[in-house]
């Protein structure tokens, strides 16, 4: 268990610092960067298998839904996607005392995704109520043994009200005990998951037929007849869809909320663009981040 007591140990470290902390951007480190350049048949393409999740809780289900979501959002990044139920088929039984190494060589990955739920728990605090979930992933070179990305992040769901009189008191109680449903609770995983995903850089991306790139690594446009575009989030709900739309609304920003409908339970993605290049797109993407709270992600759709 060497192997999973270092993992879990590094991500202890990194969730005591940050548990409390607001997101902020997260550059590339220089590992990330090296690895993100390599090129070869050991090295690429870049496949990326998320491990099942260390749990720390007493909540049985919880590194699987936190892990099934991430994966989610992790998807929509230029990494080659690993299947969950794949990923689980290959594994040993020791898989969690087995090298990096090992590890990819054996589930034909790139880099390998260890996750850590520390913390899930729901409060009851007279008329209030909340959700406090804490998890973190470490991301490491399956060639190097090498970290990557190592991100933690804390989310908070509150629900509560203050009653008029002494007579409202008992039914507050009531409908705040009643709160914290199972609806709530996916909410809360998927808002802890989508900022996870969020921390981690995205691959370079290169346009179909243009293999020259700027000095920082950046194709400077798109090819012919394709364009970048700004995804700002995606949601569950068409309303938090929508609310967000008025927020960037109110930013100047002119987005559109697209349905994804590939799937049984369908996404809701919000989008600016088109622009000319990645660099444009980079710039409204950092925009945002700063002034709201969201994680936009640049990706390059394909004229139709």
């Amino acid at each position: 268990m060497k192997k999973a007591a270092a993992v879990v140990c590094s991500l202890g470290l990194a969730l005591v610092c940050t548990a409390c902390s607001p997101q902020k951007p997260t550059p590339p480190t220089p590992n990330f960067i090296a690895w993100s350049q390599e090129t070869g048949p050991e090295t690429s393409p870049k496949r990326v298998c998320v491990l099942p999740f260390t749990n720390q809780t007493d909540k049985q289900e919880i590194a699987g839904l936190v892990r099934e979501s991430f994966a989610a959002h992790f998807s929509i990044k230029r990494f080659v996607d690993a299947e969950l139920h794949e990923i689980d088929k290959e594994l040993p039984d020791n898989w969690d005392q087995l090298p990096a190494r090992s590890l990819g060589q054996r589930l034909g990955c790139q880099a390998l995704v260890y996750g850590l739920v520390s913390k899930a728990s729901r409060t009851y605090l007279g008329l209030y109520s909340g959700i406090s979930l804490d998890a973190g992933i470490l991301i490491v070179d399956t060639q190097t043994g090498k970290s990557l990305v190592e991100e933690s992040y804390s989310t908070r769901f509150r629900s509560g009200g203050l009653p008029l009189s002494l007579i409202g008191a008992v039914p507050s109680v009531i409908l705040n005990l009643r709160a914290i449903t199972r609806e709530q609770m996916v909410r809360a995983v998927d808002d802890l998951a989508r900022h996870l995903a969020a921390a981690v850089p995205d691959l370079p991306e290169v346009a179909a037929g243009d293999n020259a790139a700027g000095a920082d690594g950046a194709v400077s446009a798109a090819s012919a007849g394709d364009a970048y575009r700004v995804q700002v989030a995606a949601f569950r709900s068409s309303s938090e869809a929508q609310q967000a739309v008025q927020l960037l609304h109110d930013e100047g920003y002119q987005p559109q909320m697209t349905p994804a409908n590939d799937t049984e339970n369908p996404w809701y993605r919000v989008v600016i663009g088109p622009f000319p290049s990645a660099a444009k797109a980079q710039q409204i993407s950092f925009a945002i981040q700063q002034a709201l709270p969201f994680s936009p992600v640049v990706k390059m759709f394909a004229a139709r």
